[in-house]
């Protein structure tokens, strides 16, 4: 995972990640923090999913988020929130 951010506004520790569940959806916390202005977010994970019912069978697939991300002053929510739909190989369906 690499997190880098383009501007002022979201200022990102990479010392404090915390991924949680391996169900849908799986919660990715990171300690951030937000200040008036804009920036980029740019996010580079390496996305890993197994079969089920055959766990020896996982796949492996790059993915990247470049989120613009406005911040004001009557901003409330400091959370941003991604989805990613997986879609299996047409062999694996």
């Amino acid at each position: 995972m690499l997190v880098t951010s383009e501007g002022e506004a979201v200022q990102v520790s990479q010392a404090q990640s915390l991924i949680s569940g391996t169900e849908s959806p799986v919660v990715w916390t990171l300690e951030t923090t937000f200040t008036e202005g804009q920036s980029i977010l740019n996010l580079s994970v390496a996305l890993y999913y197994c079969e089920a019912t055959n766990e020896s069978v996982c796949l492996i697939e790059d993915v990247v988020f470049n989120v613009p991300v406005v911040v004001e002053a009557s901003t409330q929510t400091r959370e941003i929130a991604l989805e990613r739909v997986v879609v299996l190989p047409e062999a694996y369906r």
